[in-house]
């Protein structure tokens, strides 16, 4: 990990909610998320509620990624299909995280979750063409390209090409 802290992921709560609108705020996010720009106003509760539902329902997940025991990210399931057995993973860094393993550990353990505890057996990312931090990740986590969506609508006033890459779950041959 590059000499970078511990990295864990745990249930995103309340107590996440103050750093987390740092990191919405954060350009590079705004520029890499479905985060609505500008945010607005409530916006941290009410994507706190929305995963909280989702996390109620078995149709999402939301964890804060800690570096050190600090809040360094977050690591998300915004959509689980059951009928498709797969799922949508994502992640964002907190600047002072980037660059330090932080995003491919904690991709690597949202991925372990996915399959172990949500019982997926295919994780995909979108991931913006433009996005090379991001596809560095995905291939260090063993994801592979499959295809690039041109002129994708990632949110109002953003159209741009989207890149899907996978990883199926190992299954033992023994």
């Amino acid at each position: 990990m590059g000499g970078s802290a511990a990295v864990t992921i745990v249930r995103f709560g309340q107590e996440h909610l103050e750093p987390f609108r740092a990191l919405a705020a954060d350009p590079l996010v705004l520029r890499f998320t479905r985060f609505p720009d500008p945010l607005p106003e409530g916006f941290a509760e009410s994507w706190l509620a929305r995963y909280e539902a989702g996390r109620a329902a078995g149709t999402m997940e939301g964890f804060a990624i800690l570096a050190g025991g600090v809040f360094a990210g977050i690591a998300v399931v915004p959509e689980i299909d059951r009928a498709r057995n797969a799922a949508e993973l994502g992640y964002a860094v907190s600047p002072e995280a980037r660059g330090r393993g932080v995003a491919t550990a904690a991709l690597e353990l949202l991925t372990q979750w996915a399959f172990n505890e949500a019982g997926i057996e295919r994780a995909e990312l979108q991931i913006g063409a433009a996005n090379e931090a991001s596809k560095h990740v995905a291939r260090a986590c063993d994801y592979r390209y499959l295809h690039t969506e041109p002129n994708v609508r990632v949110k109002p006033g953003r159209i741009e090409d989207s890149e899907h890459w996978v990883r199926e779950r190992a299954v033992n041959s023994t």
